[in-house]
């Protein structure tokens, strides 16, 4: 995930931009001189790390070494095995949810309670 500001005359508009798949999306976040879109920026770049209240997961690793993008499956992995709700909310602002669903679903390192209680926090049809 990148924030991409694009000039056009003399105004500025902001987009964050996200690969899905092979695919790169750029969506609209508004003009970029507007306080509200300040804001989401400040926020979106915020979470190109682990925060610091996630220490607690991650006690086998410094939060220094863990790359939001090559290690996603741990963490999104971690989080939904042992994290909080809050946790969670911080995850989806990081990660699609379809990738935190497919996550839930492949990976080994979530218990089945785990697993089941997320399948229907996220209504999960497709793997029930």
């Amino acid at each position: 995930m990148s924030i991409l500001i694009r000039k056009v005359g003399r105004r500025a508009y902001a987009y964050r931009v996200d690969r899905e798949g092979g695919r790169v999306r750029h969506r609209y976040l508004g003009r970029a001189d507007d306080p509200g879109v300040s804001e989401k920026i400040r926020r979106l770049r915020a979470v190109k790390t682990v925060p610091g209240q996630l220490r607690r997961l991650f006690w086998d690793t410094s939060l220094d070494n863990i790359d939001l993008r090559r290690h996603k499956k741990y963490v999104i992995a971690r989080i939904l095995d042992i994290g909080r709700l809050t946790d969670v909310q911080w995850l989806q602002m990081v990660y699609p949810t379809r990738v935190i669903q497919e996550v839930n679903e492949t990976s080994r390192q979530i218990s089945e309670v785990s697993r089941n209680f997320w399948r229907r926090w996220f209504e999960c049809p497709l793997f029930d």
